[in-house]
């Protein structure tokens, strides 16, 4: 156990002097109210080993290591839990609200509040310019809850190798323009594969074509985020050396994908959320094994 457990609470108070408005709280799904109120921070024992969590993930596990539900952030930009285990480890978890900030703005955060715990001065202060480039709207009547589903969401990590990422990009290489082929990204490429695999398993179920066309609807709405959702590279060192694993809760919402690096080897995992009957025919789709590890520490 780190020896100085205080300095992940002192640290944190001094991170928020320059990330303020997560010290404050959102009034009316409109606007945050720069209060200086602060940030719930909760310290937890858990009765196993480090190793017992991070060996296999299972997405729905990590969720014990959040201060509370991802449905019931309520008023709170952000909210912190350090859980500490038997064998010595620590896992640190942040909840941070979509109405609030985005995925890179929360890696921004835990990064410059890990640099502060271990000593840094220099931690390069958050730029808050947003309005300037998407000036404020009228937001009456939006639902800030739009897209949470409570039940039947399964989540399954599928972790692809380097080999096997490489394979996609040349299958979903265009070579339309001859001496100029466009090939995908990693992202891009498993992007498009998990999606025709998706699809595959509506179909599977006889699904009438009115789910299609809201599946495609959803897509359209989320692939942007399946690609900004892989930006974990910089595993944030909070005085005690890299973490052995960072990683996402099991999300509350269907049809979305959350892509992070491997821990080794160059591959990516891709955590999948889906109704629990898309999931049954998704994990056992043909296509989708033949690209997939089939050793769960493979990476």
């Amino acid at each position: 156990m780190p020896k100085n457990p205080p300095t992940l609470k002192n640290s944190l108070s001094e991170c928020l002097t320059k990330f303020y408005p997560l010290a404050g709280r959102v009034v009316n799904n409109r606007f945050v109210d720069c209060s200086d109120v602060g940030v719930p921070y909760v310290e937890a024992q858990a009765h196993c080993h480090l190793s017992e969590v991070v060996a296999n993930p299972i997405p729905k596990e990590f969720n014990k290591f959040l201060p509370c539900d991802l449905d019931d952030i309520r008023d709170l930009p952000v909210l912190v839990q350090v859980t500490f285990f038997e064998c010595g480890g620590v896992a640190v978890a942040v909840n941070l609200s979509h109405k609030v900030a985005d995925a890179m703005s929360l890696l921004t955060f835990v990064n410059g509040w890990a640099a502060t715990a271990r000593g840094e001065t220099n931690v390069p202060p958050p730029q808050f310019e947003g309005a300037e480039f998407f000036p404020p709207i009228d937001t009456t009547g939006f639902r800030s809850n739009t897209g949470i589903v409570k039940d039947n969401i399964v989540t399954k990590r599928f972790v692809f190798t380097a080999s096997n990422i490489a394979a996609l990009r040349d299958k979903f290489s265009d070579t339309t323009f001859g001496e100029f082929p466009r090939h995908p990204s990693r992202i891009e490429a498993l992007s498009s594969f998990i999606w025709a695999r998706f699809v595959t398993a509506i179909k599977a179920q006889g699904r009438a074509q009115q789910d299609l066309l809201s599946a495609s609807h959803e897509k359209r709405n989320t692939k942007t985020e399946w690609r900004l959702c892989h930006q974990t590279s910089g595993r944030p060192d909070f005085g005690w050396g890299k973490p052995l694993r960072a990683g996402s809760a099991s999300l509350t919402f269907k049809n979305l994908v959350v892509f992070m690096d491997a821990p080794s080897g160059g591959g990516i995992e891709a955590w999948v959320n889906l109704k629990k009957e898309d999931m049954e025919k998704f994990e056992m789709d043909n296509e989708l094994l033949g690209f997939v590890s089939t050793s769960p520490n493979e990476k």
